[in-house]
């Protein structure tokens, strides 16, 4: 083979030129790929393919809850409906984007297989009262809730990867996406969630313990998978988010805020304003943090913080943040 440079095809990757060239690449940034041997080289084209609704659910105007479509009740239901759609959610996209969905959803949440090797399908043995009867299973029931895979990695991958590609053109400029994993593929995923959505629109990983802590293992193997893990990406940083809270429960409000200020009339609790670097070193009102500690917030910050009445000093003059409870005194 000769050592000569070829040009390379436009459509390789970085890393596909290096092994069909055996060729060294200039140092570039964030051009790290996950390759796999059947990872397709362009994602899916749309395609008009039809589907079924199977119900369509409306946002009753009066009372906010959603009505399905076959309610024959006379409240006024909203013109825009919801749309539950069942079948593979691949021709799905490839469908809604055909009909003028691109770049139009605001929020994907994604539950997809745990690529567990396991099949979690129904029985379809089904018994009422004394009686079993057999039920046969449609064959898109059998592979929505079979998570085994003949390719091991590369055919769940090769499951993903295009359904990634089409959710990332269903998003609107402002909107996210939600994958929910565990621990069997969830490193394999964040690296294609980079590689589409770019790592700098990762947003954060969202740990959800779903039991609680245990160590009951015999061997390394065995200790127990206490949490998922919900990787958050964007379309780009002017993403929607919208703060979710509820007011504190009175008891609660007894307990953590204990102090009163009676400037203002009302009860408050203190937190720390403090960091571990990175964070910002100066001398407020003669006292730095401790050793290892820098402030949470800049002096302008601080500024802002001490004319709104919400740095609290302790007896030896360091400041804290007030939290106001909802009581007043």
């Amino acid at each position: 083979m000769s050592s000569e440079y070829t040009e390379p095809d436009p459509e390789f990757t970085v890393q596909e030129e290096r092994l069909q060239f055996r060729s060294e690449k200039k140092r570039q940034k964030d051009t790290a790929r996950l390759i796999w041997a059947s990872k397709p080289r362009r994602e899916p084209s749309p395609k008009d393919l039809e589907f079924q609704t199977a119900e369509e659910v409306y946002p009753n105007k009066a009372t906010g809850n959603l009505t399905s479509f076959f309610d024959s009740g006379e409240d006024e239901i909203s013109s825009q409906p919801n749309r539950l759609i069942w079948g593979d959610n691949l021709l799905v996209m490839q469908a809604l984007l055909a009909q003028g969905y691109e770049g139009q959803i605001d929020l994907i949440y994604i539950d997809p297989p745990f690529n567990t090797g396991e099949n979690f399908n129904f029985p379809n043995e089904v018994k009422i009262g004394r009686n079993n009867y057999e039920r046969e299973m449609p064959m898109n029931e059998r592979l929505a809730y079979s998570d085994t895979w003949e390719r091991g990695i590369d055919s769940f991958l090769d499951m993903m990867y295009p359904r990634l590609q089409l959710m990332r053109r269903l998003l609107s400029e402002n909107g996210s996406i939600l994958v929910h994993l565990d621990w069997h593929a969830g490193h394999y995923i964040k690296i294609l969630l980079d590689e589409i959505f770019g790592n700098a629109n990762f947003l954060n990983e969202i740990i959800w313990q779903r039991s609680s802590a245990h160590n009951d293992s015999k061997r390394a193997t065995s200790y127990g998978a206490i949490h998922d893990t919900i990787y958050w990406y964007t379309k780009n940083p002017r993403y929607i988010w919208n703060t979710q809270f509820a007011p504190y429960d009175e008891k609660y409000i007894l307990k953590a805020y204990q102090k009163f200020d009676p400037k203002i009339g009302k009860k408050f609790k203190t937190s720390d304003l403090t960091a571990n670097n990175p964070g910002y070193s100066y001398e407020w009102k003669g006292v730095k943090p401790s050793t290892g500690r820098y402030w949470a917030y800049s002096e302008k910050r601080m500024e802002e913080l001490e004319k709104n009445n919400r740095i609290y000093y302790s007896k030896t003059g360091f400041p804290y943040y007030m939290t106001f409870g909802s009581e007043t005194g």
